[in-house]
């Protein structure tokens, strides 16, 4: 998925079940402001190891994947302005 609405903070994010057997991985990658990441996707050859500034990888069990699901979706709601 492709973060782009605030230019200084884009870049993407990967959600993966059973990299480790009964765990979510959740993976991302923080691109430089300096990079248009318009339209691309992550495996873009538009995309080049220089536009990657940073990357991080966690393993989440099923409990904590749907408690990171509902705060996500509490904070959507927040942000559109929904109780």
């Amino acid at each position: 998925m492709r973060c782009d609405a605030v230019k200084y903070r884009q870049g993407f994010v990967e959600v993966i079940g059973q990299v480790h057997p009964g765990l979510v991985n959740i993976e991302t990658w923080q691109v430089s402001a300096a990079a248009n990441i318009s339209g691309l996707e992550l495996e873009s050859e538009r995309l080049v190891d220089a536009d990657i500034s940073a990357n991080t990888e966690l393993e989440l069990t099923p409990a904590q994947a749907r408690a990171l699901a509902v705060a996500l979706t509490a904070a959507a709601y927040a942000a559109d302005g929904v109780s």
